[in-house]
């Protein structure tokens, strides 16, 4: 469960650093990360 876990917000931070970075005009979308 923990690992899952881990390894679920893993995958988010990547996704998401992927997303600041193609989008960094938008800040909010770094406080409200979309589930994906």
């Amino acid at each position: 469960m923990k690992y899952e876990a881990l390894a679920i917000s893993s995958r988010e931070n990547n996704e998401g650093s992927t997303f600041c970075a193609v989008q960094p005009e938008t800040p909010s979308a770094t406080a409200t990360t979309p589930p994906l």
